[in-house]
Order: structure tokens, then C-alpha cells, then sequence
């Protein structure tokens, strides 16, 4: 009876132990996959994006190994002594696998269908190609050096996608904000492109590293869209995020109204 319990014990060890393995394949395999994704995304949406990919990996590895551990730490003694009590149960167990894996096999009749591959560089190019454009229209209409309206394009359309905004209209806050200077500070603490204060905004909107020029334009994209859900309009959003929403200062706040969609109209009659 000993030797059948150690038999037991032994067979237990060696089946977590496989079971783990497999399990750790699986989690491997799922954050190269991740890894993957993440990196095609960040080389196509740019740098702004790597705080985004950063955290999904970090939560991966975190979700994968908490299941690993989990799961890998269940006992099959309990499935092991009734397997050994009831050997039929093994056979009927392989008959049916049999038979279910049979009826799943493919006929000469099933074609099985691809998955749908994505073609990256197709979209690459894609957004290439939109970021150029956007980037001739901004000469056009502004008079921004090419060299300069290249480098701003991405950071603001992608701000524009992500936050669902008009990318003319944040390249027209940017133009009425800092006429596409980086490193504009003004007298009230408000700094980069999109004249953001670090200290009512940084924690809104999740960076500390509002300098870099590509985080602080994303950041004023997410302020204009929250003032926007909030006021429900575009002209009360672009007031509060002139004035704030508190102000009294309605005339200050009408002339930037005007002066942004001003600037907006220009870039969006350009024609190419």
C-alpha cells in the first residue's frame, strides 16, 4: 500500500510538472504574440504609443503568470486514485476521444478557410502617405517650414484619432497655442506645443513627460475632448480650454473661439 501511495505522489509531481510546462508554452507563445502586435502598432502609430504598449505587455505578464501559478498548482492525485480504482474509465475515455477527434477530422469535402491576414506595410504606407499630405496642407495654409510640419503631422493626427477630434481642428490650437514651437513656455507655467500646465494636467492625463512635444499635443487633445464631453460642444470646449470652464472672462475666451476655427477653416480649404 505504501509503494502505491509514493507511486501516486511520484505520478502527481510528474504531472503538474508537465502541465506547467505546457502551461508556460502557452504564456510564452501569447506574449511573443502580444509582443508582436504591440511592436507593428508602435512602428505604425509612432512613439507616442509606447507608454500604451508598455502597459499592455506588463499586464499580460502579470494576468499569464497569476493563471500559470494557479492552475499549475492544483493536485492530480484526487483524477490519479480514481483512474487507478476504475482502469475501464481510461478506455472509455480513449474511445471517446477517438471518436469525438473523428468526427471532427476534416473530409476530403472540408476546405479549411485562411485566417485573414493584416497586411502591415500596406498600412504603413497608408499612413504614410496621410501624414505627408497632412503635413503639405499645414505648409500650405500656415506657412510652417515643411521640415517642421512633417515632424508635427503624425503627433497630431494621431492625437486627432485616438481622442476622436477634426485633426484640423487640433492643428488649429496648436498653430493659435504656440505656432508650432516645442519648447514655448508661457507666464503662467503653460509649456510645449499645445500650452499645457504641468501641474493641473500631468496627472489627468497620465504622463509626467509633458516636454516631449509628441505627449504634451496628445495631452491637449485629451483636455479639448474632455472639455467637449463635458460642454457637449466644440466652441464651449475651446473656451474652457482657453479661459477654464470657471472663468468670467467670456470675451477673451470668444476672440480664441474664433481665432482656433479660423485657423481650422484654412487648413480644411486647402486643396491639394
Amino acid at each position: 500500500m505504501n509503494k502505491f501511495r509514493r507511486f501516486i505522489a511520484l505520478s502527481d509531481v510528474a504531472l503538474r510538472n508537465c502541465f506547467r510546462s505546457l502551461l508556460w508554452a502557452v504564456a510564452v507563445g501569447f506574449r511573443r504574440l502580444l509582443g508582436s502586435t504591440v511592436g507593428s502598432t508602435r512602428s505604425l502609430y509612432g512613439a507616442s504609443a509606447q507608454a500604451l504598449t508598455d502597459s499592455l505587455q506588463r499586464r499580460a505578464r502579470r494576468s499569464s503568470t497569476t493563471v500559470l501559478d494557479r492552475l499549475s498548482a492544483r493536485s492530480f492525485t484526487p483524477l490519479l486514485l480514481t483512474l487507478a480504482r476504475a482502469p475501464a474509465a481510461l478506455v472509455i475515455l480513449g474511445l471517446s476521444s477517438s471518436v469525438v477527434f473523428a468526427t471532427m477530422a476534416p473530409t476530403s469535402q472540408t476546405v479549411a478557410e485562411p485566417f485573414a491576414r493584416v497586411d502591415w506595410g500596406d498600412r504603413v504606407q497608408t499612413w504614410n502617405n496621410e501624414v505627408e499630405v497632412f503635413a503639405l496642407r499645414i505648409t500650405q495654409g500656415y506657412g510652417v517650414r515643411h521640415d517642421v510640419a512633417m515632424e508635427f503631422s503624425p503627433w497630431i493626427l494621431e492625437a486627432a484619432k485616438r481622442q476622436q477630434l477634426e485633426p484640423e481642428l487640433l492643428a488649429g490650437l496648436v498653430i493659435t497655442e504656440s505656432s508650432f514651437r516645442k519648447n514655448v513656455t508661457s507666464p503662467v507655467g503653460a509649456i510645449g506645443p499645445a500650452q499645457v500646465r504641468p501641474e493641473l494636467w500631468s496627472q489627468f492625463c497620465g504622463t509626467g513627460e509633458l516636454t516631449d512635444p509628441a505627449e504634451n499635443i496628445y495631452c491637449g487633445a485629451q483636455i479639448l475632448a474632455y472639455y467637449k464631453d463635458r460642454c457637449g460642444a466644440e466652441d464651449c470646449a475651446l473656451q474652457a480650454y482657453n479661459i477654464g470652464p470657471y472663468s468670467r472672462k467670456l470675451k477673451a475666451g470668444q476672440r480664441y473661439v474664433t481665432k482656433v476655427a479660423r485657423w481650422r477653416d484654412t487648413l480644411v480649404n486647402i486643396r491639394l
